[in-house]
């Protein structure tokens, strides 16, 4: 979705990410042959986001540009900043808010004329009926098409374009939705943690827009199968009656469907016991039960890990493959989260992120679904945040690094180095102190260490790493460790 962004901002937003990410510093030729811009285009860039960007301080020396910032300030500043200044992204946001808009009054509003007006919507509806089925109809003006992909984009546009805990509905309390969830979810067993509550706070009240403008997803009618979940409580239909005249809607068994369509749909689960169940009736939740069972009793067998939450993670890979973008974060508009936290985890362990990624693409064709790039990453992080104890059991398979510590004081300030390492550093060091008095520095290079540090130097020492802590801290030779130690694991995963 950049493509909705102008060709400057899309620059700009670029400029920020390398910024960001590389944190170091960057030749302006360097920066424009990334960019595919002039220098000049550049330094108008920079000039500008020094302006709009308070947070960030963007220094230009002779060593070129870097970016600086407070550990309080997080990247998504940056794609508000954008989502806000994008003309498209105004006006979608209009249109889910207004229903019916002429196309005279979006020209006022947005100073269009009414050549850049018909532009503007056909290079929209290029980009939403490409990636999401659905379009902006012309007189009036509404957002239409695929209503599961409607209610999908919105859902992660107000996600992406608000700060987490804003709430961007100035015509709905929030407290209600608070209310009306906690009250409805209390039926499931499924526990409603921080994140998911958030997320299904916009998600409903999203749906609860739509349902009020008429908007429809077509599917048979299922409400019957779970009406007996809420029939029998206690005050129902005052509940519901209250909750209706709160939230502006009447809460009949087809508002109530639309609105949880994300929960009632077939082959959705809220415990692994239900699964199973299914199992015995429905031949595709069999295939997929199976199909997520072998995966995961293949991978866990190949790397001798255990999986403390074995039928909960068949549930989960099954519900995240069957939902596809009808989760929030599960696709991104602008923020790439997902890739992101993604990327950390195969940076620390590439071997097993490749298997699981084929596996699972293997799980996803084999059920027929869509295999595209966005659903299998969405797979990929669900194993890796699902799986408890995935991550401590990947590192401790892992070879120790062994550390010898030399002190040129005396023996009880290397014994009382290596006390304070092996509380601050990871249980993947072993720690040793020089015993024997006349080493050389061929048997140093010769020994069975990986990592010699020393508080002085030994300026011919070859075939090891060796650090200095002649000037460093020993919070600094904490640092300088675990960075050795990721970089020694990464080449055995």
């Amino acid at each position: 979705m950049l493509e909705l962004l102008a060709k400057k901002q899309r620059r700009q937003m670029r400029l920020l990410e390398t910024l960001i990410r590389e944190k170091r510093w960057f030749h302006l030729k360097e920066l424009a042959e990334m960019l595919d811009c002039t220098e000049r285009s550049l330094k108008e860039d920079l000039s500008n986001l020094r302006t709009v960007f308070d947070d960030f301080l963007i220094e230009s020396s002779t060593n070129g540009i870097k970016i600086s910032y407070d550990d309080s300030i997080g990247i998504e500043v940056v794609y508000h900043h954008f989502f806000k200044e994008s003309v498209a992204f105004s006006l979608l946001e209009y249109l889910f808010f207004h229903k019916d808009v002429s196309a005279d009054r979006i020209c006022r509003r947005y100073d269009l004329s009414q050549q850049s007006f018909y532009r503007l919507i056909r290079n929209i509806n290029q980009i939403l009926q490409e990636k999401y089925n659905i379009r902006i109809t012309l007189n009036p003006l509404n957002v239409e098409g695929d209503e599961i992909d409607v209610r999908f984009f919105y859902s992660q546009y107000f996600a992406e374009r608000y700060y987490y805990l804003d709430w961007p509905f100035p015509d709905i309390r929030e407290q209600v939705i608070t209310d009306f969830i906690t009250f409805f979810y209390k039926l499931t067993d499924y526990p409603l943690s921080f994140s998911l509550f958030h997320s299904y706070r916009i998600m409903l009240t999203v749906y609860l827009c739509r349902i009020k403008q008429g908007y429809r997803i077509e599917l048979a009618n299922k409400y019957g199968q779970y009406a007996y979940l809420y029939q029998d409580l206690p005050k129902i239909n005052e509940m519901l009656h209250y909750f209706g005249l709160q939230l502006g809607v009447e809460f009949t068994e087809e508002t109530i469907e639309q609105l949880f369509i994300i929960f009632l749909q077939k082959r959705f689960y809220f415990s692994p016991e239900d699964l199973i169940a299914a199992t015995k009736e429905d031949a595709v939740t069999y295939k997929s039960y199976n199909l997520a069972k072998e995966l995961l009793e293949r991978t866990s067998q190949a790397y001798g890990l255990e999986v403390p939450n074995f039928d909960e993670m068949i549930m989960h890979i099954h519900n995240t493959a069957h939902l596809e973008r009808r989760e929030i974060f599960a696709e991104y508009l602008l923020y790439d989260t997902k890739s992101n936290t993604n990327g950390d985890y195969k940076t620390l362990f590439p071997k097993f992120y490749q298997d699981v990624e084929e596996s699972l693409y293997q799980y996803l064709v084999a059920m027929g679904f869509h295999e595209n790039p966005e659903n299998l990453k969405h797979l990929v992080y669900t194993v890796f945040s699902h799986w408890e104890t995935l991550l401590p059991q990947l590192l401790r398979r892992r070879k120790a690094v062994k550390v010898l510590i030399i002190s040129r004081f005396d023996d009880n300030h290397a014994r009382s180095m290596i006390d304070f390492l092996k509380f601050y550093c990871t249980d993947n060091f072993e720690f040793s102190q020089l015993i024997q008095h006349d080493v050389t520095i061929s048997e140093l290079e010769k020994s069975e260490y990986d990592v010699i540090v020393a508080n002085f130097m030994i300026p011919k020492l070859k075939g090891k790493d060796f650090i200095c802590t002649s000037s460093l801290t020993l919070l600094e030779l904490v640092e300088k460790l675990n960075t050795l130690f990721y970089d020694f694991t990464r080449q055995e995963d």
